[in-house]
């Protein structure tokens, strides 16, 4: 509909996501939830910390974040 604002709110899980590419013509190999995330100051840290113990953070950030990154993977 010309001059339609849509203002509504998108919330994505791997299911709908996954949908989403399907619709679009694309075929699912993966849809996955990203589980670790690089913590705030992140630079500093990973200066200070071997790479296990980095890894680590970043994984626990992950486990204890609200955040909510999918992976998708799909081809044409």
């Amino acid at each position: 509909m010309r001059g339609y604002e849509c203002s509504g709110i998108w919330v994505w899980n791997r299911m709908t996501l996954g949908n989403l590419f399907k619709a679009a013509g694309f075929y699912i190999l993966s849809v996955e939830k990203r589980e670790t995330f690089w913590p705030t100051g992140y630079e500093v840290i990973r200066k200070e910390v071997s790479t296990e113990l980095f890894t680590e953070i970043c994984r626990l950030e992950g486990v204890t974040s609200e955040k909510g990154n999918l992976i998708i993977i799909a081809e044409k």
